[in-house]
Parts: C-alpha cells; structure tokens; sequence
C-alpha cells in the first residue's frame, strides 16, 4: 500500500479536497480528477467510493456521508447506498477549468 503522506500529495496535486473526519476519527480524501473518495487509516489508503463526477464538498453527517459532484448533491449512507438529493449544479459556482 502506498503510505497516507504521498497519496495526500498525490491526491492534492490532482484537485483533491479534504475531510478531516468522520464519526470513527478517519480522515478522507475526495479526489475530484480521478472521480474518488478515500479513506486513511495510518499508513493505510483505500478507496471508499469510486466512479462519481468530480467529487469535492465531503460533509458527514451522523452515519451519511454527504458529496457536492458535478452531478449535484449526492447522500451515501453507512452502506454505501446512494441518493440524490439535489441534481445539477450552478456552473458559476465551479467556472472551468482554464487549458
């Protein structure tokens, strides 16, 4: 496994954001290029959830895990079961990316 301080560096240099915790103390790592959310255990990276549009805003709340993607506002519970809770997004709030 890669160890947590180059996947972060890795994961910045790609537009990640960060969530620094959740309701077990681990911090994730919304990976908004490569479509990923990770989670960090020590020297230990996994991936939690993959295949979302650009992922950014993380927000736990209690045992949910809240994602703002390019989609819109997605909810995933504890079992990873996912819900729309609002489609599409305001493109003023992300202006494209600059060539």
């Amino acid at each position: 496994m890669v160890p947590c301080e180059s996947t972060v560096r890795l994961c910045r240099s790609r537009g990640a954001f960060w969530k620094f915790q959740h309701r077990l103390g681990l911090p994730y790592v919304s990976d908004m290029f490569g479509g990923k959310v990770y989670a960090i255990k020590g020297d230990d990276v996994t991936t939690y959830l993959e295949k979302l549009n650009m992922p950014a805003g993380l927000l736990f709340f209690g045992s949910d895990l809240y994602i703002f993607t390019g989609d819109g506002l997605l909810k995933f519970d504890a079992s990873k079961n996912r819900t729309i809770v609002s489609k599409g997004m305001d493109g003023r709030a992300n202006p494209p990316l600059s060539s």
